[in-house]
């Protein structure tokens, strides 16, 4: 499984193929089947639990959400920056493990949870911004990489971990921003980079993992804040994106791979889908403030950030787009002035978190989830 900050996922057996709008509801339709049978994605937030800071990671395993931030409380119980919540009710658990600073990013095999961030103990016991727990219970395992600065983006695939940050040393070795780490905590490759990674995401197969970030290279060559690397040796794949403004997060559908950028309003704020043959760009949809958070659910692309409009319409933080860039109706409301960070579809909810208090108006503070039904 793999986690990114910003991410959306699908927590279902079932692969999602058309999708319709009517009346503010995002209407999803099987692959397999011409019938009625449909998934909707409701534009109302459901009840969950809320912390007293912002949420960076969710993600989904062994029948609970777990949530990584800059959060002390969950639902006013005592939460160091990492909790799970029930995926019915949205209640906080009693799963506990606390950490001494922020987790930015959450990464599963099914059996252990690497938290990434800025913290320095976890448990009690000397982290350095790496860690791993065990998911049925929160206990802390020995896998001690550790980094000299913050992880921002995790992954796991095949019984290896992917990290990116902001780091200069990983391990006990000079490793810049991003590497391939193992089980034991050894680093298994390190391609170079020369600046910091804040995303990342595996293609459907696992060959290749998606970065994106403010670098410019990668093993001495030019990849501009976008780049594919292959699982296996962690080297730059051909395919190069020409992008301009540094990426937050990543997605990839089909034969598209989705980008949420920052920067200006002439070179940034924008979320462009790329081809994932060519890399040549399909669209682009502008953003009056950054682009944070995106992924897809049934071929369509979710965005979250700190804008008031994408594409020259109103939106509060929150939109959603067909896969030709077409701007959706679903238009919930998010309160803040730096909006949405994290967004993950599993367990029948789409749940995003964020700097956000109120959505829709309601109270909902920077956590909340919409049915999909």
């Amino acid at each position: 499984m793999a986690t990114v900050t910003g991410s959306v996922s699908r927590g279902r057996a079932c692969v999602l193929a058309a999708a319709a709008l009517t009346g503010g509801i995002l209407v999803l339709t099987p692959a397999w089947s011409g019938q009625a049978a449909q998934t909707t994605v409701s534009p109302y937030p459901s009840a969950s639990a809320g912390t007293n800071g912002r949420v960076s990671a969710v993600i989904s395993t062994g029948g609970r959400v777990f949530l990584g931030g800059s959060f002390t409380t969950v639902s006013r119980q005592p939460r160091g920056h990492v909790a799970a919540v029930s995926t019915t009710s949205g209640a906080v658990t009693s799963w506990r493990v606390d950490t001494n600073g922020p987790v930015h990013a959450l990464t599963t095999d099914g059996k252990t949870l690497y938290l990434g961030g800025s913290f320095s103990s976890v448990a009690g016991h000397a982290r350095a911004n790496l860690a791993a727990v065990r998911v049925s219970d929160g206990a802390l395992l020995p896998w001690n990489p550790g980094t000299n600065r913050s992880v921002l983006a995790l992954t796991t695939r095949s019984g290896r971990i992917f990290v990116g940050g902001q780091f200069g040393t990983i391990a006990g070795r000079s490793v810049r921003f991003f590497a391939v780490l193992g089980t034991s905590g050894g680093v298994i490759a390190a391609p170079g980079l020369n600046a910091k990674v804040e995303s990342m995401r595996l293609s459907s197969d696992g060959s290749t993992l998606y970065i994106g970030g403010m670098f410019t290279t990668i093993a001495g060559s030019s990849h501009p804040h976008l780049a594919a690397l292959s699982t296996s040796t962690a080297q730059p794949r051909t395919w190069r994106p020409t992008l301009g403004c540094g990426v937050d997060g990543v997605a990839v559908s089909g034969s598209n791979v989705y980008a949420a950028c920052r920067g200006d309003q002439s070179s940034g704020d924008r979320v462009v889908a790329f081809s994932t043959s060519s890399a040549s760009p399909r669209w682009i949809g502008q953003a009056d403030g950054d682009v944070q958070a995106i992924g897809v659910v049934g071929g369509n692309v979710y965005v979250g950030g700190h804008f008031q409009r994408l594409k020259g319409v109103s939106r509060a933080h929150a939109a959603a787009l067909d896969s030709s860039g077409r701007l959706l109706g679903w238009a919930p409301r998010f309160n803040s002035s730096l909006g949405i960070w994290s967004m993950r579809a599993v367990a029948g909810y789409l749940w995003v978190g964020g700097d956000f208090t109120t959505v829709n108006g309601a109270s909902h503070p920077h956590l909340t989830r919409f049915a999909l039904t």
